[in-house]
């Protein structure tokens, strides 16, 4: 849902949106959205979901991903680009994986959270991760989900 809002936000206005854009446009009413750690949310009893969008390109030709707020101009790569990052939460059973998907609906996972420490506040990528899956600068590592065998 989120996706597709996105597609139709990219289409009015030329860039991808925040979750606050969408929700301005009445693109994601089904949604549950609750503010946590000064960010708009959506929510799910297993799952936070974050957008995250482009803010520059490094060195290395990574695409550096931030949440709403982050300090810095927008960057004209909000065009091309967006990231929707789900991450589990709370302590209901399941949600375990953190999934990310993007622009070209590539969707990859992260097994990186193995207790219920790491579960209260796991990691976002920092930059773009490209479709294949890879190790990201922060350590995370993503594999496609059609590779990944079932939990």
């Amino acid at each position: 849902l989120i996706a597709d809002a996105q597609v139709a936000y990219h289409v009015a206005h030329g860039r991808y949106g925040w979750l606050e854009d969408l929700r301005a446009e009445g693109l994601v009413r089904s949604l549950l959205l609750r503010e946590i750690d000064g960010q708009l949310v959506a929510v799910s009893p297993k799952y936070r979901i974050d957008i995250m969008l482009p803010r520059a390109s490094s060195v290395a030709g990574e695409i550096a991903l931030v949440l709403h707020g982050a300090p810095g101009p927008p960057s004209l790569l909000e065009r091309d680009h967006f990231v929707i990052v789900a991450r589990p939460w709370g302590t209901a059973d399941g949600g375990w994986r953190t999934f990310y998907r993007d622009e070209t609906n590539t969707t990859l996972v992260n097994e990186g959270v193995s207790d219920l420490n790491t579960r209260a506040d796991p990691p976002l990528p920092v930059a773009r991760v490209p479709e294949t899956g890879r190790a990201s600068p922060n350590g995370m590592r993503w594999w496609p989900l059609a590779d990944l065998p079932p939990r």
